[in-house]
């Protein structure tokens, strides 16, 4: 469920993920059966500085490790 990978990517990096929402879902062709596909949107923001490139890549492949713990993977 997407309340699930919700979950697990705020865990990933509470102190930077300030919000995360299904902006879309899709079941069809190229996504198996009994899954679907969703897109999510963040918005990462330390309190104190610009986050740097480095870092925004670091938090992205948490992120996707995070999602991969319940079942999701990144497509494209």
């Amino acid at each position: 469920p997407a309340a699930d990978l919700i979950t697990a990517i705020r865990s990933a990096e509470p102190g930077v993920i300030e919000n995360v929402f299904v902006f879309d879902e899709y079941r069809g062709s190229g996504v198996g059966p009994g899954r679907k596909g969703l897109a999510l949107r963040f918005t990462l923001r330390a309190s104190d500085r610009t986050l740097s490139g480095a870092e925004i890549d670091h938090y992205r492949h948490s992120i996707v490790a995070a999602a991969s713990t319940v079942g999701g993977a990144l497509r494209g």
